[in-house]
């Protein structure tokens, strides 16, 4: 039973951290830039954040064996829609569509523990769910990197579409009925317009800046759109009767704390799954498949990572392990800060296998930790806000790096043009060297050029990521973080999934 529903969340997580590998072909094949290629990414992971605060609503008033079965059947659906894609317009509105199961999956699959396991196998159970769920992300690059080079970028796509019917087949055969139990509560309709307004005008007004003109119209009218419709979702929440989520959570500091230290997690890993395969396939020239091998050790590292957070929260507490994790965390950004073209890959890897422990190392306390604290009444709107930090927070959090991104690229290549003297080309024998082969000579040239641009580009990014994860150190001293309860492995990976 617990692999029946490992597998939906097998393909929740392959199908959310895939898609990087793929943003050069992809970019190639369907004409498009690498600003509007990470929208793939970045629509996927807001719409989800905007569909999880229904996700609990849904499961109530359908059962949670109907939405696992809708939320695999949609994934199949979705996957074959957005493999069909003829330019990227369609495919980040199917990506968009494919988010839906993608929102609904993580907690109708946990519900189902919750509900069918006895409470003593619980703890098993929810390990072995727990390390199917970290390895997927962590194998995702790998498994994108041969499909795309040995077959076709729409096949990354397609990776999870034979698990989703696996899963079917499974959940036809081995998942008992499990009807709603009594009728849900009123949909709270307008909070739910309003936080997904709300998070949307912000996302495209971030993305779409550069673009447009940071003080062009529909930028503005954007952004007083979003923050209009974010003050209304909290007023909304504070006067129905039945809120789409409880905001009176926000009065408890550590959890408040760990989102912060949570956001900055899942943003820093967002541009690592975005922007370093990239870097790796267009400014080193790897292959899909050797740009993929080089994340296989950062998946090992993590989920060995894990396990071992559990036991030293158990022994020293939570405060010394989150700062040990964002100390191993931010140091590594920090050096990936040092991107060049001549980078060697044991160094990447090093760097990436130190992040990857440091992450392992923060997420239990973070995520644990601050749900100890809460009454038990708000336990399922602490898991939600957790979800949509995950989620949410992640590509909003990408869109403003992004952003970055874009501006310091266009920065860089204007410097490092403005140091080759076309006009006086006797003054650079190369360039003279490449004019005399005609109209195309300078083609190598201005290639290079752009390269060692978006390479600059992505280090200030991770140099900024670096700092920041650094900086929310400081939070960590605010609060007091409790002493978890004396539980087996398992149960502390529980409250971490």
């Amino acid at each position: 039973m617990v692999v029946t529903v490992s597998i939906g969340m097998f393909v929740s997580t392959l199908d959310s951290a895939i898609v990087g590998i793929a943003y050069p072909a992809l970019g190639k094949d369907l004409g498009a830039t690498s600003e509007s290629v990470q929208w793939v990414t970045t629509a996927y992971k807001l719409s989800q954040g905007v569909v999880i605060p229904a996700a609990v609503w849904l499961c109530r008033r359908f059962g949670l064996g109907r939405m696992y079965f809708a939320a695999l059947l949609g994934y199949a659906v979705t996957s074959a829609l957005c493999a069909s894609a003829t330019n990227i317009e369609s495919l980040v509105a199917f990506r968009i569509l494919q988010a839906i199961p993608g929102a609904l999956t993580p907690i109708v699959c946990v519900g189902i523990i919750y509900k069918l396991i006895p409470k003593a196998s619980q703890s098993i159970a929810l390990g072995m769910f727990a390390i199917i769920a970290i390895s997927a992300p962590g194998f995702a690059p790998f498994i994108g990197g041969y499909l795309v080079e040995y077959l076709n970028w729409r096949f990354v796509f397609l990776a999870g579409a034979p698990a989703a019917l696996l899963g079917m087949g499974a959940a036809a055969l081995l998942l008992p009925r499990m009807p709603p139990s009594g009728a849900p509560p009123p949909f709270d309709f307008p909070g739910f317009v309003c936080i997904a307004l709300g998070c949307s005008a912000v996302l495209l007004a971030l993305s779409k800046g550069p673009q447009w003109g940071w003080t062009s119209y529909p930028i503005l009218a954007l952004l007083a759109v979003g923050a209009n419709a974010l003050v209304a979702f909290v007023a909304v929440e504070l006067r129905v009767a039945n809120p789409l989520l409880d905001l009176r959570i926000f009065t408890f500091r550590p959890f408040v704390v760990a989102l912060v230290v949570l956001e900055a997690m899942f943003t820093g890993l967002t541009c690592v799954f975005a922007f370093l395969p990239m870097f790796l396939q267009q400014a080193q020239t790897l292959t899909p498949s050797q740009a993929g091998m080089i994340f296989v050790p950062q998946a090992i590292v993590w989920i060995i990572g894990i396990p071992l957070s559990g036991i030293l929260w158990q022994l020293i507490g939570a405060r010394k392990v989150t700062i040990l994790g964002l100390v191993l965390m931010g140091g590594a950004t920090l050096m990936l800060g040092q991107l060049n073209v001549d980078l060697p890959h044991p160094r990447v890897v090093l760097l990436l296998c130190v992040r990857a422990l440091g992450m392992g190392l923060v997420m239990l306390p973070m995520l644990g930790g601050a749900i100890y604290v809460l009454p038990t009444r708000l336990v399922p709107d602490g898991i939600v806000f957790r979800t949509m930090v995950q989620r949410t927070g992640a590509a909003l959090g990408l869109a403003a790096i992004s952003v970055l991104v874009t501006a310091r690229r266009a920065q860089h290549f204007a410097d490092r043009s403005a140091l080759l003297d076309i006009s006086a080309p006797y003054h650079e024998p190369r360039i003279l060297q490449l004019q005399q082969q005609g109209p195309g000579g300078l083609v190598p040239l201005w290639q290079s050029v752009q390269v060692r641009s978006l390479t600059a580009a992505y280090s200030d990014a991770y140099l900024l990521v670096g700092v920041g994860t650094l900086a929310v150190i400081a939070l960590i001293f605010l609060t007091n973080w409790p002493t978890p309860p004396r539980m087996s492995r398992g149960e502390l990976v529980e409250v971490g999934v």
